[in-house]
């Protein structure tokens, strides 16, 4: 379904006047389509293995975000870390060692049935990340939805906390670089060294190094969007 032929929050509030409503319109449209997204928070990619089973045609897109981004956005976000950042760096990082191990996995059965995505370069360059998960799910993509792109990664304003408008998505990807303390990159780096290695992020050496414009390395293997 096409973000042009699919109502804004605001137009199908008006249209169904509740939220039970909206929802049952909603069902309805995802059931009447050829194609329908799920998008999933913290599933482990073994389980998404399991899903190949039962759903051969499944086309899994799995997001990555720097380790540092995350856990800066959990202490400005209004949430407070149920552990220390050394147990939450390592958990953070451990489950996504585990994860990049599946998704090996996963290609080793189906080299079209998973790919890779840094959130960092979908800020950096949204219009060619937009197209290149398109192209891996095999539909076309339309002016209007890179309109869309365009203008919610370069908004007037950004949209809060929740929202997903952003005036710079690639600054505001990199709003840890300034907004942690050093202490606290040091302990994430400290954990997370393996993650880095298989996706290519850069541990921050000294304080004087925030600014610096190289941020991840090429990795030889890496399939994805980098």
């Amino acid at each position: 379904m096409r973000n042009a032929d699919f109502p804004s929050r605001e137009r199908l509030l008006h249209k169904c006047g509740s939220l039970d409503n909206c929802i049952r319109i909603i069902e309805e449209q995802c059931k009447n389509s050829q194609h329908i997204l799920v998008k999933t928070i913290r599933m482990s990619l073994e389980l998404a293995d399991l899903a190949l089973l039962y759903f051969p045609e499944l086309k899994i897109i799995h997001l990555i975000r720097d380790p540092r981004g995350i856990t800066n956005s959990r202490l400005h976000g209004g949430f407070s870390l149920t552990r220390k950042v050394e147990s939450h760096s390592e958990n953070v990082c451990s489950r996504f060692e585990e994860d990049l191990n599946f998704v090996q996995e996963i290609r080793s059965k189906s080299l079209s049935s998973i790919t890779i995505v840094l959130y960092e370069a979908l800020a950096e360059k949204p219009l060619s990340g937009a197209k290149f998960l398109y192209n891996f799910v095999g539909l076309p993509i339309s002016n209007s939805t890179l309109v869309w792109v365009y203008n919610s990664t370069h908004a007037e304003d950004n949209g809060g906390f929740f929202g997903t408008a952003r005036k710079d998505s690639a600054a505001n990807a990199y709003k840890w670089r300034n907004e942690l303390a050093f202490t606290t990159i040091q302990t994430i780096d400290k954990y997370c060294t393996t993650v880095y290695t298989m996706v290519g992020y850069l541990p921050m050496i000294n304080n004087n190094s925030r600014n610096l414009q190289i941020v991840r390395q090429n990795v030889s293997n890496f399939y994805g969007f980098m």
